[in-house]
């Protein structure tokens, strides 16, 4: 059960675009800000085609709407002071920004037909989730599996949602029931600015479309080698170069690791597949 998954939002003044954008130096957080810049152009309602191919489970990351948005964050790079951030507790905020969901897309890419869609509106959002927070589970050996999880279930519900989402440095509310009342997620002295992350985090998590950042085993390689890639198109390099090789490189990692398993447990963690019953 989740206790809590801060979706990450864009710091800009009020009204502006994401011109100058400060990116991560770190290659698991730069890959994960690429997957959320990502998102509005590539996820697609047949969420088993957005990262991988449902067929034999090769990576989709040199494909168009990935490239598009690679070459659109490089556009926006820059030295600040705009950025992508997850909330974090105890993390000045620049003056003059606001918390506000990341910019969507007119269109997006349609694996199966390979062709580009256009969206209802001219800028529909879609939110990258499953990269940050906590979760909270019950092993299948556990002795006491049924009190542990009532115990897991109160945690999560209603009652004390609120208490543990403003306890924890790693959970922000994900309740819509809470979403006027100030968090304060890097606005502890200022509740006016709580109530704005607030906000902006439960319209993220309220948009209809999502990307799930990869759930499988190992997935921390496969952001480390995206990210690296991500880095030499910031650096000058040809984004569907990049890709490509950033492809290669997650493609070598399901094979080491088995690329049945490996696309069984991707297909599990998007819902597209049930646990065998022995582990339930």
């Amino acid at each position: 059960l989740p206790l809590g998954c801060p979706p990450p939002l864009l710091l800009a003044p009020e009204g502006s675009g994401p011109a100058d954008l400060s990116l991560p130096e770190d290659d698991v957080e730069l890959a994960l800000v690429y997957l959320a810049w990502a998102a509005p152009h590539a996820e697609h309602r047949s969420r088993t085609t957005t990262l991988f191919d449902s067929d034999d489970f090769s990576p989709r990351l040199a494909e168009p709407p990935f490239v598009r948005a690679l070459e659109s964050l490089v556009a926006a790079a820059g030295d600040g002071p705009a950025a992508v951030a997850w909330p974090q507790r105890g993390a000045p905020l620049a003056e003059g920004l606001v918390p506000q969901p990341l910019p969507g897309a007119a269109e997006n890419y349609n694996p199966i037909a390979e062709a580009w869609e256009p969206l209802p509106t001219a800028e529909v959002r879609a939110t990258l989730v499953a990269s940050r927070g906590r979760l909270v589970g019950v092993t299948a050996g556990s002795r006491n599996a049924a009190t542990a999880f009532r115990y897991a279930a109160w945690l999560a519900g209603t009652e004390n949602s609120r208490l543990v989402s403003t306890a924890s440095d790693n959970v922000a509310n994900a309740r819509g029931s809470l979403a006027r009342a100030a968090d304060p997620w890097r606005a502890s002295e200022d509740r006016d600015l709580g109530k704005q992350f607030a906000e902006a985090t439960a319209n993220s998590l309220r948009n209809h479309r999502h990307l799930l950042a990869p759930r499988l085993p190992g997935a921390e390689e496969y952001l480390l080698a995206l990210g690296k890639h991500v880095r030499e198109a910031l650096a000058g390099a040809p984004a569907e170069d990049c890709l490509q090789k950033a492809a290669d490189a997650w493609e070598s990692l399901s094979q080491a690791r088995g690329r049945e398993a490996q696309r069984a447990a991707y297909a599990r963690s998007i819902n597209a597949a049930t646990f065998p019953e022995e582990r339930r």
